[in-house]
């Protein structure tokens, strides 16, 4: 799942929006858009991360819980999302396969694009119906300290702190409060629908039209999802909660 719906679960799961669960909510994700070369660790061993910060830095220890909410090691959201077999996400992704067959044959591996297209949806209906979120979002990642929250990140997994730094930096600039506000306006005022079909005759644009449909389908069962997993992941971290 994409940012805000890590950060409307972490919250949940942990109680408040407290910055470092904000953060750690979303900063597993180093690992995808550094393909690996930093955070993997966070993603494969959740649980001995927040074994390593209670140890080594207790003051961290909300971030690590943030950490655990998200992950699949520690069945966390991207578990119930992800899982191959009863993920949410990957159920909604193989719905859409005809479909995307019949309007983007070009796109190989359709269950998957399926499933990428369900979770940008679920963002921007939650920045359309909880502006709120999207503010603690905001706050959060400003009022964590990102350096510190990167020196644990680097020192636990044996990783280039310079490269972690960066690669924190990027992903809270890709997924910044600006662009959902963008995205949120775009919903509110139709824009997804005109873009769509401005750039209809490239696959880009077939998909954004395919991705609004499918955020108003979705509109009434999403929160279900992640509500669920609330109520799933708070049992899974009952040691640590």
């Amino acid at each position: 799942m994409f940012p805000l719906a890590h950060v409307y679960v972490g919250s949940r799961v942990v109680g408040g929006n407290d910055p470092w669960v904000v953060l750690g909510s979303v900063v597993v994700d180093i690992a995808e858009i550094s393909f690996g070369r930093v955070g993997r660790k966070l993603v494969e061993d959740p649980f001995g991360f927040g074994r390593w910060v209670e140890k080594q830095m207790p003051e961290l220890r909300p971030m690590a819980l943030g950490v655990m909410a998200h992950s699949e090691g520690s069945k966390g959201l991207d578990y119930y999302s992800d899982d191959l077999e009863n993920g949410f996400a990957i159920k909604e992704g193989k719905r859409l396969k005809a479909e995307i067959e019949r309007r983007l044959p070009e796109v190989k591996e359709k269950a998957i694009f399926g499933h990428s297209l369900f979770e940008v949806g679920v963002d921007i209906s939650l920045a359309v119906d909880d502006w709120e979120l999207v503010r603690a979002y905001g706050r959060g990642v400003v009022a964590a300290d990102k350096d510190l929250a990167a020196r644990a990140i680097a020192d636990f997994g044996e990783e280039d702190l310079g490269e972690v730094k960066r690669e924190i930096g990027k992903l809270l600039m890709i997924f910044g409060q600006t662009n959902y506000w963008l995205a949120r306006l775009m919903a509110r005022s139709g824009g997804w629908r005109v873009v769509g079909k401005m750039m209809g005759w490239w696959s880009v644009g077939r998909g954004i039209e395919m991705m609004e449909r499918l955020r108003e389908e979705t509109r009434g069962r999403y929160r279900n999802y992640l509500d669920e997993s609330v109520v799933k992941i708070r049992r899974n971290l009952k040691g640590w909660l």
